[in-house]
Formats: structure tokens, sequence, C-alpha cells
């Protein structure tokens, strides 16, 4: 009950803060490396800062090429949902599918 009455009285420093609520964002990416004509599908919350990761060779997988580049980027909501769609591709074992992935319109990078 005080604390209502400081409220709409505006009394210093009483002032209302208004709680930012961070939604991150979390992003599945596709890259290829030409090198080894090859697709890695993976899931990040910053995809450049990742491509950076896997181009400076940290990833066991992507090390042995440094030319990887983005060819697919698609925005989730949520870490769990991303990871869905990351699996739904992976799972697919078939380059047919990672590229009918890469062409559609879930594309950012169209």
């Amino acid at each position: 009950m005080v604390e209502r009455l400081l409220w709409e009285q505006d009394v210093a420093c009483s002032n209302r803060v208004t709680p930012t609520i961070f939604k991150q964002v979390h992003y599945v990416y596709i890259i290829y490396s030409a090198k080894l004509d090859r697709y890695y599908i993976g899931e990040s919350e910053d995809s450049e800062t990742r491509l950076d990761f896997h181009n400076g060779g940290f990833q066991r997988y992507s090390k042995r090429a440094c030319d990887w580049e983005l060819v697919f980027k698609g925005q989730h909501a949520s870490r769990t949902e991303a990871q869905k769609v990351e699996r739904k591709i992976k799972s697919s074992k078939s380059r047919k599918t990672v590229k009918r992935w890469i062409s559609g319109a879930d594309n950012l990078m169209q």
C-alpha cells in the first residue's frame, strides 16, 4: 500500500524501472567449404562469429579447411526451436535436402 502511494505521488528515487527482457534469437546455419566440397550444419546465437570460429580452425570437424562460407541462416525464437530444426536437417543425411534448405524461403541469406 505504501509503495503504491509512493509510485502515485512520483516521489524522487521511486521512478518505475521497466524490466527489460532480452529474448535471445538463435540461428540455424549451414556453411560450405569448396575445398572439401562439404556442408556443415550448426546452431548458434551469432552465426557470423561462429563462422569466424570455424574458419579459425577451432572446431574439430571444420578445421580441415579455412574457406567456409555462410550459405544458409534461419532465425528461430528459442534455442530449443533452433536445435529441433538443426536435428531435422542433419537427420535427413541428404545433400539434396541441404540444398533444398539453402534455396528455400526460410534462408535469410537470400
